[in-house]
């Protein structure tokens, strides 16, 4: 039962609107020269910071802007999930093109247009282990420099573990943003097209192949989400552009999910709007289409975390469903700490597979 008494702010009943499907979705970064080495200071000492974050000025909103339909209630066991083995990789290079440790700047050619992302091997990489890679996507305009220095990945455990790669957004956007040169699923192309360029030296866990974005990068990455679970194990939203199309013509099938949005977003508002003379999507729409494809019950449990946010983690979903709700304003979250928020809820997921069907009689 829910206690009302136990937590700060009524959680609402969160009824999962239609699912609606994504398109594509900006983010922003482009791509520069062959792999030449960045400075690994430069992933670590931010060149520009995050958009500003704010707190918020009175309650946070959230509560009425979640359709009544969902219910708080106790925990349900989630369904167990199939995953994909970790396969033999025969295609890794005896001679590691990039040391552990170390960031390159690697340029390529992609459907006529010059691109670039910044690959970085982890410190414990072992060619005998396969490694997950972990994307990340900045906001527009973002170098992928810059998205790294204030994502601050090299605080968590993906620094040690994770194959990293900033990808560069075409002229620093990524579809489905109005302002994006891409588009009708190009970049979704590029990044499966680095992703295989990377399994040819390094050896890949296929399974364990995660996204992260903010704002316009989170946008992209919510159409990650939601046209290509062929490819990735898990997505994590912060403060997003969930531009439409974001939600149109997914693919209809599981996703593990994060969003941590600022109820106090003054950019991209919690309950959707129109920027660039283009509309975007209420945090709850993009939320009710994940809640929809991975056939969760439509109740969650709530619990309180950093600076006053309030999480919530969604029961019998097929893959685990969370939202983080923080009081603040656009940017990436000193407190709940977006960075280890991220990696702590993609690192131990798998890329779901489809259950075989149960032999008949």
């Amino acid at each position: 039962m829910f206690n009302v008494n136990l937590v700060k702010r009524r959680l609402v009943v969160l009824a999962v609107a239609a699912a609606l499907s994504i398109g594509i979705v900006p983010a922003h970064a482009q791509e520069v020269p062959a792999p030449a080495p960045v400075q690994e200071q430069l992933a670590e000492v931010p060149t520009a910071p995050a958009p500003i974050e704010t707190p918020a000025d009175s309650a946070p909103a959230g509560e009425q802007l979640v359709p009544e339909g969902v219910q708080e209630a106790t925990p349900v066991a989630p369904a167990p999930v199939p995953v994909i083995p970790v396969q033999e990789d025969l295609t890794v290079n005896p001679v590691q093109p990039v040391a552990n440790g170390q960031t390159v700047s690697v340029d390529v050619e992609h459907e006529g247009k010059p691109r670039r992302y910044l690959l970085r091997i982890p410190d414990n990489y072992n060619p005998d282990d396969a490694a997950p890679v972990l994307f990340g996507f900045g906001g527009w305009e973002d170098s992928p420099e810059n998205f790294s220095s204030y994502a601050r990945m090299w605080n968590t455990g993906a620094h040690g573990e994770a194959i990293i790669v900033y990808p560069e957004g075409y002229e620093r956007a990524w579809e489905a943003a109005p302002y994006a040169k891409t588009r009708d699923g190009e970049d979704i192309r590029f990044i499966k097209r680095i992703l295989d360029d990377i399994d040819l030296d390094y050896r890949v866990d296929r399974s364990r192949v995660y996204a992260m974005g903010m704002s316009n990068g989170g946008g992209f990455t919510s159409v990650l989400g939601c046209h290509a679970q062929d490819t990735f194990a898990a997505v994590a939203m912060v403060s997003g552009a969930f531009y439409n199309p974001v939600e149109m013509n997914c693919v209809d099938a599981p996703m593990a999910t994060l969003i941590m949005h600022g109820t106090a977003d003054k950019m991209m508002t919690y309950d959707g709007g129109t920027r660039h003379e283009a509309g975007y999507l209420p945090v709850r729409t993009v939320l009710g289409g994940y809640l929809n494809r991975n056939r969760c019950d439509m109740t969650f449990m709530s619990e309180p975390a950093a600076s006053g946010s309030e999480r919530l983690n969604f029961n019998g979903c097929q893959q685990p469903v969370e939202l983080l709700k923080v009081p603040a304003d656009h940017t990436w979250f000193w407190a709940p700490d977006a960075a280890n928020e991220v990696w702590n809820f993609l690192s131990d997921k798998h890329k779901y597979v489809v259950p075989a069907p149960a032999p008949t009689a």
